[in-house]
């Protein structure tokens, strides 16, 4: 393959396990919001909207702080299961000769 068509390759690679990370967390972060609401049982309205905007807002977020955590290495969490969930997995794909 030419070159434009590995780089295209490898990176939909990395988009795409980013996007698959991303929605791991989006739901989590969600199904949690989604719990405590079903916990609290708020009845205000606005509270609740308060709440899934903040998610919302949050998952938006997401994204950022992945490249934060990656930009800056202090960041990092300890628990080696944070820093699994923080990052994006690292994807190699390889191209027919076997080099990357």
């Amino acid at each position: 393959m030419n070159a434009p068509t590995d780089w295209l390759i490898t990176t939909a690679g990395r988009g795409a396990a980013g996007l698959m990370v991303w929605s791991w967390q989006a739901l989590a972060l969600l199904a949690l919001a989604w719990l405590a609401l079903k916990i609290c049982r708020m009845k205000s309205p606005a509270l609740r909207h308060q709440v899934w905007l903040f998610g919302l807002i949050a998952v938006a977020a997401l994204p950022l702080s992945s490249l934060a955590i990656q930009r800056f290495p202090s960041l990092r969490p300890a628990s080696p299961a944070l820093n699994y969930a923080a990052e994006a997995p690292q994807v190699v794909i390889f191209s027919k000769g076997g080099s990357k």
